[in-house]
């Protein structure tokens, strides 16, 4: 049951910011940055608006490695989804950007009740591992370009 739930909040997420290409990575996800950027104040700046939400980074969370760039991402729904008779506000996602590779690795998504991350949260999702490739004209091309320059 916990998959199905799991899966129907990350189909709701996708839908809203209209992406594709899901498929899994044997990398595992890094514990101590996802825990490091959950205890400091956040700093958002808008990346992009759609008719769907508005998208933000947390600019004090970004943390380059490499080729690599990990930061916090925070949209806010301008028409929430429903996740188990509950709308979703907003969302925060921890997120490994491969700057070479043109893809995305969600590490962790953490649904909100209220707007900008705050009031209940709604679900946690830890340890999701899951790879979303960078399409043309998205709010996650804004964002990879934002943080991959």
């Amino acid at each position: 049951m916990k998959n199905h739930k799991i899966i129907a909040f990350i189909l709701a997420c996708l839908v809203a910011i209209s992406l594709m290409s899901c498929s899994r990575d044997p990398k595992a996800p890094i514990a101590s940055k996802i825990e490091e950027s959950s205890h400091r104040e956040k700093q958002w700046e808008r990346i992009s608006e759609t008719n769907n939400g508005t998208f933000y980074i947390d600019a004090n969370s970004i943390r380059r490695d490499g080729q690599n760039v990990t930061a916090l991402r925070l949209i806010d729904y301008h028409i929430p989804p429903e996740f188990e008779g509950k709308k979703i506000y907003s969302g925060e996602i921890f997120e490994r950007y491969d700057c070479t590779g043109m893809v995305v690795n969600q590490m962790k998504i953490i649904a909100y009740s209220e707007n900008m991350a705050q009031g209940d949260v709604i679900q946690n999702f830890d340890n999701l591992n899951r790879v979303i490739t960078i399409d043309a004209g998205t709010p996650i091309e804004r964002v990879f370009a934002y943080l991959c320059k």
